[in-house]
C-alpha cells in the first residue's frame, strides 16, 4: 500500500470579525513559531509555512510510513485585506497548532463616519 500525497497541504482557515478587529486562524499542528512567515505589503498578507521533515517515509526504529497525512510540511496563503485594517498593528501568535493573525480596524475608519450628501 503506497500513496503519494506530495509535499504541499493547505490547512484550515477560519476568519472572524468583531467590531474592532478581523481574527485569521489557521490549523497547523505540529509546527514551531520559527516555521512560519507572515508578511504584509500593498494590502496583501501572506502566511507562509515550511518544516522540514527529517524522513518523509521513516518512523520509529525498524518502522516506515505507508501512509502519512497529518504533516503540513509546506503551504503558502494570501488574504487581500480591506482598506479598514490598520496594517502597523498587526499582530500573529502560535499556540497549541493554531496561528491566530489579529487584525485591528483603524479607529478613523472613513466608512463609519457619517456625512451628508448633497443631491443636485
Amino acid at each position: 500500500m503506497h500513496s503519494e500525497l506530495g509535499h504541499f497541504s493547505m490547512p484550515s482557515v477560519n476568519i472572524r470579525e468583531s467590531e474592532k478587529e478581523y481574527t485569521i486562524e489557521v490549523a497547523a499542528p505540529g509546527m514551531e513559531k520559527g516555521d512560519f512567515n507572515v508578511d504584509m505589503h500593498d494590502g496583501l498578507l501572506t502566511i507562509a509555512c515550511e518544516k522540514k521533515c527529517e524522513s518523509e517515509s521513516q518512523g520509529k526504529e525498524g518502522e516506515s510510513y505507508l501512509r502519512r497525512e497529518f504533516n503540513y510540511s509546506k503551504f503558502s496563503k494570501q488574504f487581500t485585506l480591506p482598506d479598514s485594517v490598520d496594517e502597523a498593528s498587526i499582530q500573529a501568535n502560535y499556540d497549541k497548532g493554531v496561528l491566530t493573525v489579529q487584525l485591528p480596524k483603524r479607529q478613523d475608519d472613513p466608512r463609519k463616519q457619517r456625512r451628508s450628501i448633497d443631491v443636485k
